[in-house]
């Protein structure tokens, strides 16, 4: 790729003192951070600049983290592992746990931070705090955030903004809740997907409006503290992206935590009022609860940017449009992570940052994304899956068994009363290879990538037959699961 020109067509004369940079990235969340770390690393010189007070973007302050963490609290906190195991009825004091599940979460939150800013400090990237704006195609004035909860005293001269040129730009500003007018997110009982973390009580009941990947995790972290909750969404299946039989049982788990899932219903009009807030819905019935949760989408966090003076312009939902290199419409200024849109994962926005860099300044090292792209859903209990579902599969023609193992059959499962888990493979009847790989239960996104290297690696299941696992394991499900699905491909060879 060639490397782009500072072009007076293109530029306007710079500001004095415009430090120069080889890379500028735009937000420090998890597209950003591996970006700058991996274009210094190569030798590049590197400026950062976020304008919240820590780096970390949503990943470390309002989403993965942080929603992650309330996850092991509301299991620990509540005994819900041991519930049924052991028969343990568990008392739960409101103002402990609160406490508890903030000073925990702010914890993991502050560590991560620390952690973003070693590594930036020791691959030499130059840290900037403050709001990023395009002056012109290779500059952005940087100007400081004010602090409103500290007044700097009036003889003070306003800080100064920082002008900072490059050669290549990496948008990596993340994405927001979407914030409907309609919804009183005014009341400090209404809120959205990025406020919920810091609620500073667990309340009695809570209705949640949406349930995609966010609203299904926070019913079952709510549940699991004793919050009744109700789920409500326009869809007749929440998240169709997933195996329907992993929904199926995870709609059973959700049931047996006491959620209640109102599908295929709009809501209309929803009241604030001081001791309560009211939720109409299209079907006639009214919903009222102690605090509600909006968890119906997200947008691109892409406004303020200077960006329709470069010619760069951001689609309906705020997501930056670009191409397989993250080029923009300006081939110099990338764009990865959120504000592009899906998948929207943590760790996909990981490898974009690193593969936009690598394109722009020809680093032979990652040049391309994984086509393999897990996921995982951080329910009660936890889904992941990579590859293949069965409606997928059917859909292509393709031609597969499915093999399944339960963890209820399994001793590891049995000890740990992980009883609702399941281990699921799909494979091709006649190569038998690997097409896709889907887990429920506790742990689930960490025993999918089992699975994953498999087909990284193009094996066949019968690698799963000659594997040893340790014993009890969950990982051992693969066996039997693997076992049931060349069963099937014999029965099919035999019938034939």
């Amino acid at each position: 790729m060639t490397t782009p020109s500072l072009s007076p067509k293109r530029t306007s004369v710079p500001p004095p003192h415009a430090e120069e940079f080889d890379l500028v990235v735009i937000g420090a969340g998890p597209a950003g951070e591996k970006a700058a770390a991996q274009a210094a690393y190569f030798g590049k010189r590197v400026a950062m600049v976020e304008m919240a007070k820590e780096p970390g973007g949503a990943a470390v302050h309002t989403g993965t983290l942080p929603s992650k963490t309330l996850r092991e609290s509301a299991l620990y906190l509540s005994g819900h592992r041991s519930r049924e195991l052991y028969g343990v009825a568990v008392e739960l004091s409101k103002e402990a746990t609160t406490d508890t599940l903030q000073r925990r979460t702010g914890a993991i939150a502050e560590g991560e931070s620390r952690r973003i800013r070693a590594n930036l400090e020791r691959h030499g990237v130059r840290y900037f705090e403050g709001r990023g704006r395009f002056e012109d195609a290779h500059t952005i004035r940087v100007e400081p955030e004010k602090n409103p909860a500290r007044e700097e005293p009036s003889h003070l001269a306003e800080p100064k903004p920082t002008f900072l040129r490059s050669r290549y730009f990496l948008v990596s500003t993340g994405s927001a809740p979407v914030r409907p007018k309609i919804i009183p997110f005014a009341s400090n009982r209404v809120h959205d997907t990025d406020e919920i973390v810091h609620l500073q009580e667990v309340p009695p009941t809570l209705v949640i409006l949406g349930a995609g990947v966010i609203g299904c995790e926070y019913a079952c972290m709510f549940a699991a503290l004793g919050t009744k909750v109700t789920l409500v969404d326009t869809r007749a299946q929440i998240m169709p992206f997933l195996d329907r039989e992993m929904v199926d049982r995870l709609v059973t788990a959700m049931g047996r935590l006491g959620i209640e899932f109102i599908p295929q219903t709009r809501w209309g009009a929803v009241h604030a009022f001081d001791d309560l807030v009211t939720v109409d819905l299209a079907d006639g019935r009214t919903l009222d609860t102690d605090h509600l949760l909006y968890a119906a989408g997200r947008t691109g966090r892409s406004e303020n940017l200077g960006l329709e003076r470069i010619g760069i312009m951001p689609d309906g939902r705020g997501y930056i449009p670009v191409d397989e290199a993250y080029r923009t419409e300006v081939p110099h200024i990338l764009a990865a992570g959120d504000v592009i849109g899906p998948p929207a994962l943590a760790s996909t926005s990981m490898e974009q940052g690193r593969v936009a860099v690598c394109q722009a300044f020809g680093f032979e090292y990652k040049q391309a994304l994984a086509t393999m792209l897990p996921f995982g859903v951080y329910t009660i209990p936890e889904i992941s899956g990579v590859g293949e579902t069965e409606a997928s599969a059917t859909k292509r023609s393709l031609d597969f068994v499915v093999g399944r193992a339960l963890f209820a059959e399994n001793a590891r499962g049995l000890i740990t009363g992980d009883v609702e888990g399941m281990t699921k493979l799909l494979v091709d009847r006649k190569s038998r290879k690997i097409l896709g790989v889907h887990v429920i239960g506790e742990r689930a996104s960490e025993l999918v990538h089992i699975g994953q290297t498999a087909m990284a690696a193009d094996a066949t299941v019968d690698v799963f037959i000659d594997m040893i696992f340790n014993y009890p394991t969950l990982a051992e499900s693969y066996k039997y699961a693997a076992y049931e699905a060349i069963g099937a491909i014999t029965k099919a060879g035999a019938k034939g």
